[in-house]
């Protein structure tokens, strides 16, 4: 059955109201492409040409042309008529006022411009951008067919990997623009409901940090074994989440002693220590004790992030990887050049996603930026629970705080230890009303039922340690809570002749008991009321004692640990408490 499909979906194909007669047969979706091989289509392509059955040309009709009407509207990006010109090398003042985009002075700045700016590749005639590394600009009424034929010959992957794979050769192609396009896949998006091209400035720009708050360090092999001078196999990867300023210092390899060494220089040379530190290449117990001795040693304060974003770190290797690998020899032969060719070209460009420069962001963005990063690093540090907090001599080891999740155990906590008296005295009431109906009932002789006794005075006696384990005579344990308060009550009331008095429990197992009254018994009630007084009493201390031990080796203080005890407990902690596949992109 599985080889007849492919012939009755091209039968069915044919029949297509919308196929066009002398077309091409449609290419096969590439299943291997989500495995990384992606197919760039060449630029004419047009998108009827990869069409799929069930698919809305209409739709995709409609978002060619909307496209098309967008770019125009788009500064700095060409428009048809402007990229022709530039194309055909008839460029000319004149020209530009003609296209009504331009007038006067304004026509004459905007020529030089674009000469200075775009030119045409003698190698295969199109029009290249010299401000984006000579990448080929996509003529504009190709570029939805272009965004298009990448997402249908590619399994409809996501805008992501068709940004990251066209990026590479185009200059004009934008993620904005990808995310627009894919909407009109009517595959992808069965409701029909595409949102319009419209202007929209894509900025990844952390706002609520400060410089240098947050930072993330990696460890990678730049040339897969390869050594730089021969001596540096590892690079210790730096980047700061609000600049995306770029730091790299080279390893003899990932052993901790190097990476101490490397990563205690790169933090005592910074104009502040960063707040949070995060990783994704190292793991997190090794980066956990890694800091503690750098913060130990050198009395540092240093806080450990939890709330990582492995696509963004991921990034930022896999665009060092790019710049140093474009130029291997050279960088193989000399360290200084993998400083120019990697942090040194980073930090001195534009970047588009953090709207400036990384060095003008590090060092000028913020004012007053050291009294508000020393003011907002003692906030967190208070705010952050004591058990996350270590003292290793002078220096400080904190875990980064979940806010809302601390909150929701703090609350749980409360409304388990501190329950209301009112609740309480409700509940009290209510169980003192059912066994009062259960008195008023008769007895009969088959059944257990205590009736409830009272004194001269008319008060009731009625015992309230409701907390211990009561079970039935048949030894059966009761689950419904109200049930067991009821029987409690009603066993603690039946007692035999004898007294049985309630002593020598520890005042701090917060257990509430009176001593009980003998009460009259009647015959058919079975005498086992000691023996389960006497259990249960047993059964509460032991349970009390347990749950005191355990209260009292979590309150314990940290500081009369070792330093090297401090950093497993805690390393422990932040082992569990997040998860190296989960991820928050920020």
């Amino acid at each position: 059955m599985s080889k007849r499909k492919p012939l009755t979906q091209q039968k069915l194909a044919s029949e297509e109201e919308h196929e066009i007669e002398g077309e091409p047969k449609r290419k096969k979706v590439n299943k291997k492409s989500r495995n990384g091989e992606f197919i760039v289509p060449p630029m004419n392509q047009k998108f009827v040409s990869c069409l799929q059955l069930g698919m809305n040309l209409n739709l995709l009709e409609q978002g060619a042309e909307e496209s098309l009407q967008f770019q125009g509207t788009v500064a700095g990006q060409l428009t048809q008529q402007i990229y022709e010109l530039i194309r055909s090398d008839t460029l000319s003042i004149a020209n530009l006022e003609r296209c009504h985009k331009w007038k006067g002075e304004s026509s004459e700045i905007e020529y030089y411009y674009l000469r200075s700016r775009y030119f045409v590749s003698e190698e295969n005639g199109m029009v290249c951008d010299r401000k984006r590394d000579d990448r080929i600009v996509c003529e504009p009424a190709s570029m939805f067919h272009l965004v298009m034929c990448s997402h249908l010959q590619n399994n409809h992957v996501t805008s992501y990997n068709i940004h990251r794979n066209l990026v590479k050769t185009y200059a004009n192609i934008t993620r904005d623009y990808i995310v627009t396009a894919i909407s009109y896949c009517s595959k992808c998006n069965p409701d029909l409901k595409a949102k319009p091209f419209q202007k929209k400035r894509h900025k990844n720009v952390y706002w609520e940090l400060l410089p240098l708050e947050r930072v993330h360090i990696e460890v990678f092999e730049p040339f897969d074994g390869e050594k730089i001078q021969g001596r540096f196999s590892h690079l210790l990867y730096f980047r700061d989440y609000f600049s995306r300023y770029v730091w790299i210092l080279p390893l003899q390899n990932d052993k901790r002693k190097h990476m101490i060494r490397a990563m205690s220089s790169f933090l005592l040379g910074l104009p502040r220590i960063p707040i949070f530190l995060e990783s994704t290449t190292i793991d997190r117990e090794h980066l956990f004790d890694l800091c503690g001795q750098i913060a130990e040693h050198y009395s540092l304060k240093l806080g450990l992030g939890v709330k990582n974003s492995q696509r963004f770190h991921n990034n930022g290797i896999k665009d060092m990887k790019e710049l140093l690998g474009s130029h291997k020899e050279e960088c193989l032969q000399d360290w200084n050049l993998c400083l120019k060719y990697g942090p040194f070209h980073i930090n001195q460009n534009i970047n588009v996603s953090s709207d400036g420069r990384p060095g003008d962001l590090l060092f000028t963005s913020v004012p007053d930026c050291n009294r508000k990063f020393v003011k907002k690093r003692n906030d967190v540090i208070l705010d952050t629970p004591s058990q996350q907090v270590v003292h290793l001599g002078e220096g400080v080891l904190f875990l980064e705080n979940n806010k809302e999740e601390h909150k929701t155990v703090e609350a749980v906590k409360e409304n388990i230890t501190h329950s209301d008296p009112d609740e309480e005295r409700a509940e009290n009431d209510n169980t003192n009303d059912t066994q009062v109906r259960i008195d008023e009932g008769d007895v009969s002789p088959s059944k257990t039922e205590p009736v409830e006794q009272r004194d001269e005075d008319g008060e009731d006696r009625r015992g309230e340690s409701d907390e211990a384990d009561i079970r039935r005579p048949e030894d059966e344990p009761i689950d419904d809570a109200i049930e067991q308060k009821k029987e409690g009550n009603a066993r603690n009331h039946l007692k035999n002749s004898a007294e049985v008095m309630v002593a020598n429990i520890p005042n701090d197992n917060h257990v509430n008991t009176v001593q009980m009254q003998p009460a009259i018994v009647r015959d058919d009630y079975i005498y086992d009321s000691d023996e389960l007084a006497d259990y249960n009493l047993e059964v509460e201390q032991k349970r009390y004692k347990r749950m005191r031990k355990s209260n009292d080796a979590d309150d314990k203080s940290m500081s009369e640990m070792g330093p090297r005890k401090k950093r497993k407990l805690l390393g422990r902690k932040l082992q569990s408490s997040t998860n190296m596949d989960e991820s928050i992109e920020l």
